[in-house]
């Protein structure tokens, strides 16, 4: 944390001293303040619970979800809000991913609802019927390929993951069980020459699944998960309260 908070205060010398000092194996690379305040987004009347940044045709975008039960999507250029907040969610929507499936650009939001909805990122129409079957509020969702087919990722506050076909907005095999708390992160990727999910829970661990819906490994952070990435050349990131985390996952 010392090492951390010279970083932080750009003091290299002092930072170089101290993470030679640790023992433990994390060393911080680099850290900075926020900064200015450079572009406020406003619009949201409660807390904004998640943002992702993408690309819809030629325009950068920024998409929002709030506690006001919307989703909104901005111009990330000017910060101007693009048509009218994605409506129909019943209660705070708690995640967001953009993403693309087929030739389509999509958003996939999930809420305290305990649904999952998909919608076009140009138009922001509701894509088919949203997606039930999680128990409990959904809390993390994440778009991409597994297997060989497009499809959606959520984690829920009742334990589970859950896959579903992006196309066809069906489930993919069985929830995925085995965390012991809330599941608040999940994420897509490749491990070698496989495709894994991750998922990140209060209950400490980071699991990753392969694409048959096994747990292959599961990582004991002994804290409880905040976020999980997964980068191309297969090293997974992930956040709790108090500490950044990388593994190698090659094996």
């Amino acid at each position: 944390m010392l090492a951390l908070t010279a970083a932080h205060l750009g003091l290299p010398d002092i930072q170089r001293r101290l993470a030679a000092a640790c023992i433990d194996g994390i060393q911080p690379r680099w850290a900075h303040t926020l900064g200015a305040l450079y572009q406020e987004l406003a619009g949201h009347t409660n807390f904004v619970l998640a943002v992702a940044l993408g690309r819809v045709g030629d325009r950068k975008v920024i998409v929002s979800a709030s506690s006001d039960h919307t989703v909104r999507i901005w111009d990330a250029a000017t910060g101007q809000q693009i048509a009218q907040p994605l409506t129909g969610h019943t209660e705070r929507v708690n995640a967001v991913a953009l993403g693309r499936v087929g030739d389509q650009k999509v958003i996939v939001s999930g809420s305290h609802d305990r649904t999952v909805r998909i919608w076009d990122a140009v138009t922001g129409q509701p894509i088919g019927q949203p997606l039930t079957g999680h128990a409990y509020g959904v809390l993390a969702v994440a778009l991409g390929r597994v297997g060989g087919r497009e499809v959606i990722v959520s984690g829920s506050w009742d334990q589970s993951v859950r896959i579903w076909d992006a196309a066809t907005g069906q489930p993919v095999g069985e929830p995925l069980t085995g965390h012991t708390s809330r599941v608040v992160a999940v994420a897509l990727g490749r491990v070698g020459d496989r495709d894994v999910i991750v998922s990140g829970s209060w209950d400490e661990t980071v699991r990753i699944w392969d694409a048959e819906g096994r747990a292959a490994t599961i990582v004991d952070v002994l804290a409880a998960v905040s976020a999980v990435a997964l980068s191309a050349d297969g090293t997974l990131y992930t956040a709790t309260g108090s500490a950044l985390c990388a593994f190698t996952t090659s094996t």
